[in-house]
């Protein structure tokens, strides 16, 4: 949660005065009775409304007496009432509290909704006829307020009727204590609960007929619904485009299991209905939501009657709110398996990369998976397990536009995937599917790339055997091999050394391995990267993302061509973007250069006090711009314009850049440059101001920057020249030049430089990886070396590298105990590579010069210390 936003939390939830009902409870005289006057009259004014939220401090029982909506407890909000009307308030004293309603109803709605109110007899198709808000009380149930404590065990509330609450529940902190709710119901209210940070468990309850529905918002995570049923939510048809039962908003790792999405109980319509919504809604006021609606898993769960049942990515095309003004939503890393759709129009919509369709039924719905490109691709989306299951995509809008769909035209329901798309053509649009065969995939035949395969590896199509019956060639069978080939069938091969064993097995992975083509992949018509940053720029995924900066305009909005940075995880999934615009960045490298900055982010100038999360981009130009100067661009993740511009008069183009942390007083990364005819390494703060200069030949021609020498604090400043074989290594405070080498002299120049600690040795300094400018036995070799060192302590030769190197840069991503489609291991194999490569350290990502047939992908290499003939590779499709 950002710094800032997080104060403003604190400040909004936390009791401004608080009573405790432990004393009150201790006085004999019963069980929980809020509504008794006497007995609370200091929660109450004289008026009889509550002025003071109820602070649960330990556990209660509700007194019978409001067992049917008839009888419900009506609460009415005194207008001073404290702690932004809620009703029930649990802070972190009250952590393990056990609340039992006892079957109580609660009733927040205004009294002409009530039971005896002249609109006491509305029906949902009244709801749907006329939605409004004004049927919903102004407060909320239930504020839980509690951040994580491993010891104290969860808050548990049951057996509670809330009706027209604002909010039925709503949590904050980051991270929050467990709570949960079993077998309550939520009905007629706005949201049945508007849950920020997770935690929330919501079983066997019933929701229906609320205004919005069930909300988990950004920073939400491990929330549990399971067992419920949900009918006629988000009701509100005018917003029908936004909403469900549902809403999935930058919220992560939730479990939706095993619940009713009933049909509708209106008697008119139709009505749009869908059950869950996947999106992440860009940024309000300034604040970017950095996660995606991903990795959720949602099993088992029945929907009947739906427009649509799952509508993943919901947003995309919507420009509202987007902060990188570039249209896209991010919805990945999602399992739909074994649900159950019947009588709905669409099943599952997926309008975005990597999610997973597996083994779910499909009763009378017309489009039971459908794949919708809204822009230029959408791949690993993969669909094992649904024999015959009809699979769909639309890549143009002509496709669904006007097309009368029955019950609804296409622009009725998905206007928003309209909205800027109309430029882009067809022959410019690419779907890759992961199937296993069983599903029937629509046909065709028009200008579009349509890959179904394993993977975006060209050729992938004739790569070696599938032993484990699967369908699908990859590491799976290489592991299926290695589970029996100790076993007495096996027999040893000649050419080994006489003693049976993995030795054996590592030969034939091997050569299996090399005999599948991992040099390339398909793309869209292919764009070329220019230069790659590595860098942690999406905090709460573990391990770090690539930032791609183009030859040219990668993003087309409503007609008009745009350069953009594009940055993706290691598996290729396309997680953010930032720095759109008219400028063609060619340089970029990652650094942590601001916790929080004042900066321009509207178009009328507005400034705001930015909170930069993960690592930021400074980018540079070849070009200069419209006033001919030459500055640094500080762009930050999910943000169009750069926060913040260094050295906005420089009129000589800048040669090389380097990011680390120079200068020691704070833990920020500063910016290392040579001018174009510069023979020194100049140093800024990220706010422009020239710190030093050290002096450097005027034939460097790239920089690094890293911790190479631990025998000083601060990083250092490596670089290879266009003379030598050797790398120079520079550090501020000795000015007149390089201090140390390493490699020799009398070799080929180097290409590249990267950075990273891609050798732990008996230290956790960071080395450099070079890369051959000249082929070796075809392949352009890549050497790691430590300070000072003569002799590299890696040495990494695949086959991958038989073109050379444009960038280097080093990162980590983890290593699962089984490698992936896109994964190879060379020279040896494990049953845990996890284990086996634990003393690898960083891995080097390498941006080839050119494509090898096709499109340029990243390439991640590693070898094993001091022994290059074990080593490893992902290969990271970067696709458009």
């Amino acid at each position: 949660m950002k710094k800032l936003n997080l104060l403003i939390l604190i400040f909004v939830c936390s009791n401004s005065f608080a009573l405790s009902i432990k004393t009150v409870m201790n006085d004999g005289q019963g069980d929980f009775d809020p509504w008794n006057i006497t007995r609370w009259a200091d929660w109450y004014d004289s008026t009889g409304k509550l002025k003071y939220v109820f602070t649960i401090d330990c556990s209660i029982t509700f007194a019978p007496g409001h067992n049917t909506l008839a009888t419900a407890w009506c609460p009415a909000m005194a207008s001073t009432h404290y702690d932004y009307k809620r009703l029930f308030y649990f802070d972190e004293t009250c952590y393990g509290v056990v609340v039992n309603g006892n079957g109580t109803y609660i009733d927040a709605r205004p009294a002409a909704y009530r039971p005896g109110g002249i609109y006491a007899n509305q029906t949902i198709t009244d709801l749907y006829r006329s939605p409004s808000t004004s049927r919903i009380g102004p407060f909320s149930g239930f504020c839980i307020d509690q951040t994580y404590n491993p010891a104290m065990p969860p808050v548990q509330i049951s057996n509670l009727k809330m009706y027209g609450f604002n909010k039925g529940i709503a949590t904050w902190w980051d991270p929050p204590h467990k709570v949960i709710f079993t077998n309550c119901s939520f009905v007629r209210g706005n949201f049945i609960g508007h849950i920020h940070c997770g935690n929330i468990t919501l079983s066997s309850c019933e929701m229906k007929e609320n205004y919005t529905g069930l909300y988990l918002s950004q920073e939400c995570q491990n929330c549990i619904i399971t067992n419920n049923v949900f009918r006629d939510n988000a009701y509100q048809q005018e917003h029908r485009r936004l909403y469900g039962d549902i809403q999935v908003d930058s919220s992560s790792r939730n479990t939706i299991i095993g619940n009713e999405f009933q049909t509708t109980q209106a008697i008119e319509g139709p009505y749009y209905r869908c059950g869950i919504k996947f999106y992440r809604n860009k940024g309000e006021s300034d604040e970017v939501r950095p996660n995606p609606a991903g990795l959720n898993i949602i099993r088992n769960n029945s929907f009947t009657g739906y427009t649509i049942g799952c509508d993943v990515a919901s947003r995309q095309g919507d420009n509202a709110h987007d902060l990188a003004a570039e249209a896209r939503d991010f919805a990945y890393y999602n399992l739909f398996e074994n649900n159950n759709f019947s009588d709905c129009l669409f099943g599952i919509k997926i309008n975005n990369s990597g999610n997973t369709i597996r083994a779910n039924t499909f009763t009378n719905v017309d489009y039971p998976i459908l794949l919708h490109n809204v822009f230029y691709s959408l791949t690993e989306n993969t669909i094992t397990s649904q024999p015959d299951t009809p699979v769909y995509f639309w890549l143009m809008n002509s496709e669904w536009y006007n097309y009368n769909f029955g019950d609804f035209y296409g622009w009725d329901m998905f206007e928003r995937q309209a909205y800027v798309n109309g430029s882009i053509l067809e022959s410019q649009k690419y779907i890759h599917i992961h199937t296993d065969g069983t599903p029937n995939i629509q046909s065709y035949s028009g200008p579009a790339k349509i890959v179904i395969a394993d993977t975006q590896l060209v050729g992938a199509e004739n790569r070696a055997h599938d032993i484990t019956g699967d369908q699908r060639v990859n590491m799976l069978d290489i592991n299926k091999l290695s589970e029996n080939w100790l076993m007495e069938c096996s027999s040893e091969i000649h050419f080994c050394d006489g003693i049976f064993d993995f030795a054996e097995f590592a030969f034939i992975a091997d050569g299996w391995q090399k005999s599948n083509n991992m040099k390339d992949v398909y793309a869209p018509a292919a764009k070329t990267p220019i230069d790659i940053a590595v860098g942690d720029f999406w905090v709460e995924n573990t391990g770090d993302e690539i930032a791609v900066v183009w030859n040219e305009p990668m993003s087309n909005i409503s007609g008009t061509d745009y350069y953009t940075v594009n940055i993706f995880d290691s598996n290729g999934i396309e997680n953010n973007r930032c720095g759109r615009g008219s400028i063609k960045y060619t340089s970029i490298v990652a650094g942590n250069f601001f916790d929080t900055i004042s900066s321009v982010f509207d178009e009328d100038g507005t400034t705001s006090i930015i909170t930069c999360l993960g690592d930021e981009i400074a980018a540079i130009s070849s070009e200069p711009n419209s006033n001919g100067c030459y500055p640094i661009y500080i762009l930050s993740y999910s943000r169009k314009k750069p926060i913040a511009t260094l050295l906005t008069t420089n009129t000589i183009p800048i040669k090389t850049l380097a990011a680390g942390n120079f200068v020691t007083n704070d833990s920020l990364d500063e910016l290392a440059i040579i001018f174009s005819n510069g023979t020194a390494i100049r140093i800024y703060e990220p706010d422009g101001t020239f710190v030093s200069q050290i002096t450097a030949a005027s034939n460097i021609k790239e920089i690094v920057g890293g911790n190479f020498d631990t025998a000083y604090a601060g990083d250092e400043i490596a670089g290879i020249d266009t003379l030598s074989s050797r790398i120079y290594f520079y550090r501020r405070g000795s000015t007149s030049g390089y201090y140390k080498t390493a490699g020799v002299t009398g070799g080929s120049v180097w290409s590249n430089i990267g950075a990273g600690n891609f050798y732990l040795g008996s230290t956790t300094r960071d080395e450099v990886a070079v890369a051959s400018s000249t082929a070796s036995s075809g392949i352009y070799k890549i050497f790691c070396y430590e300070i000072s060192a003569t002799t590299p302590a890696k040495e990494i030769n695949q086959d991958v590298l038989s073109v050379s190197s444009r960038a280097l840069d080093g990162g980590t991503f983890p290593i699962a105990q089984t490698l992936g489609l896109y994964e190879r291991a060379l020279g040896f194999t494990s049953n845990n590579f996890t284990t086996a490569m634990s003393t690898w350290a960083e891995r080097v990502a390498v941006l080839p010069s050119a494509p090898q047939t096709t499109a340029t992908p990243v390439f991640w290499l590693n070898s094993a210390p001091l022994d290059s003939t074990k080593q490893y590779l992902k290969v990271t499709p970067i696709v458009r």
